[in-house]
């Protein structure tokens, strides 16, 4: 994927979004993995935090299926040729019109129940699994308000065998701070993402030489924010 081209670019904002390993048997899975990537593309591993398990396992795998470290493969460089000439679009927003945007939207998705969703799914997730879902913005932000309502985060079965020290630490805990921090630790990455994404555009527009035409969206968010939907509808048609 070309995205991987300049993987190393972003990975310190990676390391900010991928979930810590919680759980002992986690943490050990973690170094392991680690470790073998140490082995096989020590110029890769000593750029890539060991709790980056998602970015770990992308660099394994491709080395997996290539026989080549990621490192070598990503300094040859991408193959950007299209079978069709192509024209892309992105959208784009003044920076601050955007990050009010993006935390109007994570206010809308805890009122729409977040929170219900996010217990529901540590309640079910499979014992020591710290992929997938578990990941994304939007879940990992919450991992300390989850352990804290007595959900084990990673292993997402609830703790009922709980020490009696331990039941009173969670009763002592001010969740409602747990959850305003995760609300805002939720926007904070999510603003993260975009300011990412807007870089990866730019690159693909100097690596490959894509044609993006970018859509201004600022005077839609701002007639969103003003409650104008006439305006906002307006502004597509300027």
């Amino acid at each position: 994927r070309v995205e991987d081209a300049d993987a190393d670019a972003d990975a310190g904002d990676d390391d900010v979004v991928s979930a810590e390993p919680t759980s002992t048997a986690a943490v050990e899975d973690a170094q392991a993995a680690h470790d073998r990537l140490r082995a096989v593309d020590p110029a890769s591993a000593a750029k890539i935090h060991p709790n980056n398990t998602r970015r770990v396992r992308r660099y394994l795998e491709i080395f997996d299926a290539t026989g080549t470290p990621a490192s070598e493969v990503f300094a040859a460089g991408v193959d950007c040729e299209m079978r069709y000439r192509c024209l892309f679009f992105a959208m784009r927003a003044d920076d601050g019109e955007l990050e009010l945007a993006l935390r109007r939207r994570v206010d809308g998705m805890v009122a729409a129940g977040l929170v219900h969703e996010l217990e529901r799914a540590a309640a079910t997730t499979a014992a020591g699994d710290a992929r997938g879902a578990g990941q994304s913005i939007g879940f990992h932000e919450w991992g300390a308000y989850l352990r804290a309502r007595g959900f084990d985060w990673v292993g997402g079965t609830h703790r009922d065998g709980r020490s009696s020290a331990e039941k009173q630490e969670s009763r002592c805990v001010d969740l409602d701070a747990l959850r305003r921090d995760a609300v805002e630790a939720t926007k904070a990455d999510t603003c993260r993402l975009a300011r990412r994404q807007t870089r990866r555009c730019a690159r693909l527009e100097r690596a490959c030489g894509w044609r993006l035409r970018f859509l201004g969206s600022t005077a839609t968010h701002r007639a969103l924010r003003a409650n104008d939907a006439a305006a906002a509808a307006a502004a597509w048609a300027m």
